[in-house]
């Protein structure tokens, strides 16, 4: 792996891997975002905008169903800029009820090797947050699991929605669907996965 602090505010992270017999490779990483600046106040009413038609439905254990299902009309719909916390509390098999979500959305891509993904948007603040990779899915958790018994800043503990994950990867479970692009490498391939963080302010 390769971290890069690029002039224009972005974070570039370049995933290389080889191997020498087949194996399953599938990285990504674990940031959380909370573009407010003060760990204390939820992501909720941040804006988010996810460039996805479709999403990976799961099952009640939120483990990938095989179904690729369209995004119009469902509560966890970000083809428009929506508020994280909009629709926490729809009666959806996917949503955690009151507290979030953790879907894989299938990216709009097109030839290009970079496509972006997704932009994350604090109002109040103007701060934004970009991102592209060359992945075709974008794993997003809420951080609704956290409880507040793992601290930050200042002391401050991390509670229900204090940040939000935006993965850029591969179909999660993709062994276990014939149908999802394989994650399979050889000795004689080499795995490139890039993703781009870049900030800025609107």
């Amino acid at each position: 792996m390769r971290y890069t602090l690029t002039d224009d505010n972005a974070i570039v992270i370049d995933y290389h891997a080889v191997t020498d017999k087949p194996t399953l490779v599938n990285i990504t990483n674990h940031a959380y975002f909370n573009l407010s600046g003060n760990p204390a106040e939820s992501v909720s009413d941040h804006l988010l905008q996810i460039n996805a038609d479709n999403y990976l439905q799961c099952d009640s254990e939120l483990i990938p169903t095989g179904e690729i299902v369209p995004l119009k009309g469902l509560p966890i719909d970000f083809s428009v800029p929506v508020k994280v916390g909009k629709n926490l509390n729809a009666d959806f098999t996917e949503i955690v009820k009151g507290k979030g979500f953790a879907l894989a959305y299938v990216i709009n891509r097109g030839m290009e090797e970079m496509t972006y993904a997704a932009k994350l948007t604090h109002p109040e603040s103007g701060r934004t947050l970009e991102v592209y990779s060359n992945q075709p899915s974008l794993q997003v958790y809420n951080a609704w699991l956290m409880d507040g018994s793992d601290v930050g800043k200042n002391g401050i503990p991390y509670k229900c929605g204090a940040g939000i994950v935006l993965e850029t990867q591969a179909y999660p479970d993709a062994p276990s669907h014939a149908d999802f692009p394989s994650i399979r490498l050889n000795p004689d391939e080499v795995y490139h996965h890039k993703a781009i963080y870049k900030f800025g302010i609107d």
